[in-house]
């Protein structure tokens, strides 16, 4: 019972965080609409997006666009006008990577994962990372799924049968589904000089079911377990901007 609590709990953290508002809307929104300590929470993880995107390192920069454009995505319906404002130059901020000769295999596949969101690939540079990232792991058959996609979808028989070719000598297959060690040690350090909201931490703590799973009553304790926890939530919230890649097509 206490492992399935805490994992609903991890998964209601996870999803608070991937849901963040985007640093252009976040003090726009009525304060009515969430509790103040969600509102000092989504500053936050927005200040940590923001840090990320002002990094030279271009694993880190992708993954704070790629969270900043899924909180842009994860806006209400209502909110599509600004939807439309927000996306043209965080996509820009996304081919500016693309265009960078020195990506990672982590950092193409995190891009493939955002370039072709329905809302985005139009204005993304998806040849030029396809290229890219089949070019330095043509070895590996998930570098294929995104090609092979495309192919059918445009109803190409010979593009189609090329890239099927490619996935037949592929000679194995690597999914990026995690955050590399540097980048937990990046979050560490953020947070070590960024403390989480004082705020956060205690409505966790308040939250009868976590605090009963705690199964401490000092109270520093409490509070440092809570921010470990939380702590593994936000890398977890990173990982999860990766996703898994569409097989469907092979089998229409």
């Amino acid at each position: 019972m206490k492992t399935f609590i805490l994992t609903a709990l991890l998964l209601f953290v996870l999803n608070s965080s991937l849901a963040q508002q985007n640093p252009e809307t976040a003090n726009a929104k009525p304060a009515s609409k969430k509790p103040s300590h969600e509102i000092e929470y989504a500053n936050w993880f927005n200040q940590l997006n923001q840090h990320l995107l002002k990094s030279k390192d271009n694993y880190q920069k992708a993954m704070g666009i790629a969270s900043t454009l899924n909180a842009t995505l994860n806006l209400p319906e209502s909110d599509d006008q600004e939807v439309f404002t927000l996306l043209p130059p965080q996509v820009n901020v996304l081919n500016e990577l693309i265009a960078k000769t020195d990506l990672s295999a982590e950092t193409l596949d995190l891009l493939v994962n955002w370039c072709f969101k329905p809302q985005i690939k139009s204005m993304c540079d998806q040849q030029t990372l396809l290229d890219k990232h089949m070019q330095q792991q043509p070895e590996n058959l998930n570098v294929y799924f995104q090609p092979i996609q495309i192919a059918i979808e445009q109803n190409e028989p010979n593009l189609t049968n090329q890239t099927l070719k490619l996935m037949a000598q592929a000679k194995h297959s690597h999914l990026t589904y995690y955050i590399i060690p540097e980048f937990s040690q990046v979050i560490d350090d953020y947070i070590d000089n960024n403390p989480l909201p004082n705020s956060y931490v205690q409505a966790m703590i308040n939250k009868q079911e976590f605090s009963d799973e705690l199964g401490v009553d000092d109270t520093k304790e409490q509070q440092q377990l809570t921010k470990d926890f939380l702590k593994t939530a936000i890398k977890m919230s990173y990982a999860m901007l990766y996703s898994l890649p569409q097989v469907q097509p092979l089998y229409e």
